[in-house]
Order: structure tokens, then sequence, then C-alpha cells
């Protein structure tokens, strides 16, 4: 099993480094300093942290509470552990749901407090997501047959042609961005419209829906579905997976995809939760 992967968020590379120094010595691993929104942005899209860090003083024009927006809608918990304690501060971060908001006392900050913090919401972000599996699993999504600018075309020529199909989450294949045959017998690919993303099913269907790679990454069921690049997503389920080659490219459906490099460490875990290696 892989440690616990940790993102800090702060613009001070003294004060991360100390924290880093702490949690590496708790058996967890952090990611590289992150000082700014793009950086955070970044780090996030590419390595899905377990829990992030969140000061909210940063380089740039956005701050923390613009992370903490973002990360709320990913559903990857956050604690914000910042100097700003002020009323218009606080309760504009209490805007995001952060799990926890813990101010920094200078010149030494509580990391014995900061590592109970840590593993209360790790914690809690477990058992709700077992209840969740329990009492309400979504099992599929509502995805387009082609691209509402198509749809609508059609639906004005035919009037009944319906434009969304229910498929299962465990019948997707893999999402990707990339270019496409549109057709077995055309000859050169197609670019996805900005925007979409286009779902591969098992089966060999294809439909479309109208979102970011990583936004349909927060509506997909964490345990089998894992971001390999940034264009694709796959679906590791055993049904799915036909194996991994020298750990960079994986096969799924019949189709290979290489494994951009810094999204091996993260396909690699999910790999050793759902298999014995």
């Amino acid at each position: 099993m892989q440690k616990t992967q940790i993102l800090i968020v702060e613009d001070e590379f003294v004060l991360y480094d100390e924290i880093a120094e702490f949690l590496n010595d708790n058996n967890y691993d952090v990611l590289g300093y992150t000082k700014s929104y793009e950086e955070a942005m970044r780090q996030i899209t590419e390595n899905t942290p377990d829990i992030v860090l969140l000061d909210i003083n940063l380089i740039g024009e956005k701050d923390g509470i613009d992370i903490g927006e973002k990360l709320y809608q990913y559903k990857i918990p956050f604690i914000y552990v910042t100097d700003f304690s002020d009323a218009v501060t606080l309760k504009r971060a209490l805007r995001t749901h952060p799990n926890i908001f813990q101010v920094k006392s200078k010149p030494l900050m509580d990391k014995k407090q900061l590592l109970i913090d840590i593993k209360t919401t790790l914690n809690n972000r477990n058992n709700k997501s077992k209840t969740q599996e329990i009492e309400s699993p979504k099992t599929g999504i509502f995805v387009l047959k082609d691209y509402l600018s198509e749809i609508k075309n059609l639906q004005n020529s035919q009037g009944d042609f319906l434009a969304k199909e229910l498929i299962q989450f465990n019948d997707i294949s893999y999402i990707s961005t990339d270019k496409y045959l549109k057709n077995s017998k055309d000859k050169e690919k197609i670019k996805v419209k900005p925007n979409y993303v286009r779902i591969e099913t098992m089966d060999k269907y294809r439909f479309f829906y109208p979102a970011s790679l990583s936004h349909i990454l927060t509506k997909l069921p964490q345990k089998y579905f894992v971001r390999i690049s940034d264009n694709t997503i796959i679906n590791l389920a055993l049904n799915n997976l036909d194996g991994s080659i020298n750990g960079s490219h994986i096969s799924v459906n019949g189709k290979s995809f290489k494994i951009n490099n810094s999204y091996k460490k993260k396909v690699k875990k999910r790999l050793e939760d759902l298999y014995e290696m």
C-alpha cells in the first residue's frame, strides 16, 4: 500500500519545508513546493492528492479560498492552515466548506494538532465514502449521443431524436479528449470539441459529455476510474483491464494507453489497492 499523499499550498518555503518534513516523518507522502493557485491546480489535476493543506495568502491574484472552491467541487478534503482569521476572511473561507480551519501560530505552529486534524479528516472522508456506497450509490450517468449543436439539428429534422442516454459506470471503458476516428473507414482523426469529453464503452459505443476531464472525474466511482494522462481516464475494473506493460503502458478493452510520468504513482497506487501485484 502506498502512503497517503498530501499537497501543501503555502507561499513561505521555510514553513512548507517544516510541515513537509514533519509529515514525511509521520509516514505521509508530500507533493512538491506549491505557492500559487496555478501551481496548485496543476498538482491537483496531475496527482489528485488525498488531502490538501491550504494557506490563504498565496503568490498571485487568486488565493487559497479560490482553490478551496475547486477542491469542494472535486470532493477532495482540505484544511485551511493560515494566519488570516479576521471575520471577513473566515466567512468567505467557510463558504467553501473546509473540513477544518486552523490558525497558524508563529513562530511555531501546533504540528501535533495539525496531525490530529489530518487523521480526523481522512477518517471522516473514508467513513463518508463507505456510507455513501452502502446507502445511495450512483450507478450511471446521462450522456449525449452527439454534440449539442448536432443534436439540435437532428431534433429539428427528426423531431423525436433522443438526445441523452443513460449508461452504467461499469460499462465505460475509457474517457478521453484525444483525437479520434469518427468512423472506421476514416483516415484522418478529428478533435474533440472544446469543453467536451469523449466516452467510449466496452461495447465500442461512443458518447459525449459537456465537461472537462477533471470535472467528470469527480462524478465517477473513485474506486475504479483513474486518470493516466492530461487527456485520458480509464476504468480499472477487472472486466475492462487487460494488463499493464512495464508500468508505462496499460491496456483496457483491447486498446493500449501510455501512462504519463506525472500520473504513474497514482495509477500504481490504485492498482495496488485493487489487485495483488
